[in-house]
């Protein structure tokens, strides 16, 4: 099953993985790679705006849960780091927002600077 719309960054948008898309029947999201006409349609503001949620989930990732610090020597295992790494990351999301709910301060949050949601 494949998705039908890719949102890409522009380093994953080579000649090779546009065509295979093209093959494949997936809209790409990117920029072309040629110069746009002068009354070319400006980008699609949603899916910029898609794109750049996904981009600071991943910053997110690299920052606070140590995601710059896989490296393995196996494709599947770093689907698997990645996986566990972005599992973690909504594990923390849904558990600061049900404490919210209960409104109970984690210990790690008794320190009154520290903004809680």
């Amino acid at each position: 099953m494949l998705p039908s719309k890719i949102l890409a960054d522009q380093a994953f948008t080579t000649r090779e993985n546009r065509k295979l898309c093209k093959e494949l029947g997936i809209t790409l999201g990117a920029k072309p790679l040629r110069r746009p006409p002068k009354n070319a349609p400006p980008a699609d503001k949603k899916d910029i705006g898609q794109r750049s949620e996904v981009e600071g989930k991943c910053g997110t990732l690299k920052t606070r849960y140590g995601w710059e610090r896989i490296m393995p020597r196996l494709p599947e295992t770093g689907m698997a780091s990645i996986a566990v790494a972005a599992f973690a990351m909504n594990l923390a999301k849904r558990t600061l927002a049900l404490l919210s709910l209960l409104a109970l301060r984690p210990p790690f949050l008794q320190d009154e600077r520290v903004p809680f949601p």
